[in-house]
């Protein structure tokens, strides 16, 4: 019998900036998690976990998990609102992040990477009407961070799942492009302690940016996906979600890590 030949998922990520890695987690773990998902969802309120860089029509974002509560105690947020968070955190950490943590190194052996660290999970929930982001990436040049899209069911088309753009398409776009830094955060109040600069990371919407100009159209990549499967990108790759054009939610998780390269 001839063998499949097993692909180089960091070379397909190397060269196109992002990669899927088919029926990664096992469709009985995905079960499991997503029992202990909606449990901490009745339990719990979250924070908004969007990106404040985009456009999000009805498409909300909840911050499941970042770690440490440091960013909220620098921020003067109230000692009780942080003893809670902590709670969630370790909640999570407990029920949703020990079930996936074991196919996510595995992941990253796939990457041959070697050294990683968890550093946020966030469920995003796609309604029925979203619309398409702007192409825009997730964090800026120099961060080596890594981004894992775990849906939660069977995703068509239809219902909007990530497009990416394949870098070795549009390349000649990267090579005149000014990734912008991070901000830093302004000091002030705990609600006032978002990042503020407008647009960063987005270029703009799809139905713009290829008007005279083909190299988005070329280099735009869509999939279906299944249950247990998981995309992963870096943090300059440019994509954006889909419209969602049926009657059913798109729900998934995205899960960040910094990497050592």
């Amino acid at each position: 019998m001839k063998r499949s030949k097993r692909l180089d998922y960091s070379d397909i990520l190397r060269r196109k900036n992002y990669c899927i890695i088919r029926r990664m987690i096992d469709k009985r773990r995905m079960g499991i998690i997503y029992e202990s998902l909606l449990g901490l969802m009745d339990k719990y309120e979250f924070d908004d976990g969007s990106n404040p860089y985009v456009t999000n029509i009805k498409r909300a974002g909840y911050s499941l998990y970042m770690g440490s509560t440091d960013v909220y105690k620098k921020s003067g947020a109230p000692e009780e609102y942080c003893k809670k968070a902590e709670e969630r955190f370790g909640e999570v950490e407990r029920t949703i992040w020990s079930g996936l943590v074991e196919s996510v190194d595995t992941i990253f052996y796939l990457l041959k990477i070697s050294d990683w660290r968890l550093v946020g999970i966030t469920l995003f929930d796609c309604y029925e009407g979203c619309e398409e982001q702007e192409i825009h990436h997730d964090a800026p040049k120099g961060m080596n961070r890594i981004f894992l899209t775990i849906p939660l069911h069977d995703t068509p088309k239809e219902m909007g799942p990530t497009i990416f753009y394949n870098e070795e398409k549009i390349k000649d776009y990267r090579r005149n492009y000014k990734a912008k830094s991070l901000p830093e955060l302004p000091k002030g109040s705990f609600e006032d302690n978002l990042p503020n600069e407008e647009g960063f990371g987005s270029i703009g919407f799809y139905k713009d940016l290829c008007k005279g100009n083909k190299i988005w159209e070329e280099g735009r990549e869509q999939y279906e996906l299944e249950l247990g499967d998981v995309t992963i990108h870096r943090d300059l790759t440019f994509h954006s979600g889909g419209d969602n054009k049926t009657k059913e939610t798109r729900r998934f998780l995205f899960i960040v890590c910094d990497i050592k390269i």
